[in-house]
């Protein structure tokens, strides 16, 4: 008997944890959330970052010019209740990288981080899970190259200026980036 009680009470507890796990809205999910990225799924970019890009704690946000509008067309994605725009933006990690980096999205409230393994990347994705994964925070690990970094990018609800706190192993190595997305800053 005592066996039974314990499986009911085993079947409620499930019960009520999907129960609030599917009451739970992606955004709040997304808030409280941080992916993390081992070097097993970075990915080796085909151009080395550009002098000009954004930088900051050893990583270099590619294709992002802190001064300038940048020129994009970012891809509309939707889950049927939120639209987005993605704008992609490959994440280097260099040697100068602490070993491990935390990207926190402060501005806007409405954006969010989607960066995900080289594998997942290369597969395709349907915008519900790519706004479903998205998160506000990514600690990345550095690896055995200045080659090497991280494929994802930016939701947004619409264009604007994002800003980003970096922060490396030690608390002395916070530094907040602004990357016009499309901008200005």
């Amino acid at each position: 008997m005592h066996y039974a009680l314990v499986r009911a009470g085993r079947y409620v507890l499930a019960a009520v944890l999907l129960v609030t796990s599917c009451s739970a809205n992606a955004s709040d999910q997304a808030s409280d959330q941080t992916t993390v990225l081992t070097c097993a799924e970075s990915g080796h970019p085909t151009t080395p970052p550009s002098a000009d890009d954004v930088k900051a704690s050893g990583l270099t946000f590619s294709g992002v010019k802190p001064i300038h509008e940048r020129l994009s067309s970012p891809m509309p994605v939707t889950d049927g209740a939120t639209e987005m725009f993605f704008e992609k933006v490959f994440l280097h990690v260099s040697m100068s990288a602490s070993l491990t980096t935390r990207m926190t999205l402060i501005a806007p409230a409405d954006a969010y981080l989607y960066y995900t393994d080289s594998d997942t990347w290369q597969s395709p994705t349907d915008d519900a899970t790519m706004i479903r994964t998205a998160t506000k925070s990514v600690r990345v690990s550095r690896c055995d190259t200045d080659l090497t970094g991280y494929f994802g990018g930016v939701l947004l609800a619409s264009g604007g200026c994002v800003e980003i706190e970096v922060q490396g192993e030690a608390s002395s190595e916070s530094v907040a980036v602004r990357l016009p997305l499309p901008g200005p800053c």
